[in-house]
């Protein structure tokens, strides 16, 4: 617990004062000698038990008001970090990678990655950063590190878009890497929304790695079992039909 005007708790030594006082005036009580008590009525001793007993609770009352005047001009108050069931969560900086590869452009996976961005500028707090960045084989930053939600969901309907280039990695996550690093939180982090074309994770990841404290969550999407597929070959073949030239066209399907 704290204070704002931590000056005001020395008032808590005031409620010493109805204690002393109670104590005092027993001290100071006086015998008064009497010619003859023919006059007075005896006092039950359950009635001067009782008083005692509201004396006690009086003096109690008194010195907590005093006690809770000293408090109240002093502001107590809990720190958020302190309360562990309620502690608000810490903000962060986060960095989208969207790809929009010609991959993507496989049934509905594009669209399933916008879905997915979406999802998370919504769960995002009031005081988290975001950036999008589409990619492909080259990053392309859609917006830069900030709080304003309804320009992520604005650029992610209308300014991201599937492209026909291939796919790489490393280029948009070694660009989020440097956007992150001059992000306002320490919790950091990428989230990399991809089908995951294996083909896109080259060589340059061996001799280098993120910063310490980012950390790194994938989306992976589409059907299992096809990722990872690819065209390996396509050939025309060409030949006359009834003085018609018509191409046929035979692909081969591989997988990594």
């Amino acid at each position: 617990m704290s204070f704002i005007n931590a000056i005001f708790l020395f008032g808590l030594g005031a409620a010493l004062l109805p204690v002393l006082f109670h104590l005092v005036r027993r001290v100071q009580a006086k015998q008064v000698r009497f010619s003859s008590l023919m006059f007075l009525k005896m006092t039950p001793k359950e009635v001067v038990r009782r008083r005692r007993i509201k004396d006690w609770l009086l003096m109690a009352i008194r010195s907590l008001l005093l006690l809770l005047l000293a408090l109240i001009f002093a502001r107590p108050f809990i720190p958020d970090e302190s309360i562990p069931f309620f502690a608000a969560e810490e903000a962060e900086s986060v960095v989208i990678l969207v790809d929009n590869s010609f991959s993507m452009q496989y049934g509905d996976l594009f669209e399933q990655a916008r879905a997915a961005a979406l999802g998370i500028v919504d769960a995002a707090g009031p005081d988290d950063e975001l950036a999008i960045v589409a990619f492909s084989d080259e990053p392309r930053p859609l917006t830069a590190l900030g709080t304003d939600k309804s320009l992520h969901r604005g650029v992610l309907a209308s300014a991201l878009e599937p492209t026909y280039r291939p796919t790489d990695f490393f280029r948009p996550i070694q660009l989020a890497g440097e956007l992150l690093a001059e992000a306002r939180h320490d919790a950091r982090r990428i989230v990399l929304i991809s089908d995951m074309q294996q083909s896109g994770w080259g060589g340059a990841f061996d001799n280098w790695k993120l910063a310490q404290g980012v950390g790194f969550e994938v989306i992976a999407l589409g059907e299992a079992g096809r990722e990872n597929t690819f065209i390996g070959g396509l050939a025309v073949a060409t030949r006359r039909v009834e003085g018609e030239v018509v191409n046929r066209f035979d692909s081969r399907v591989g997988a990594r």
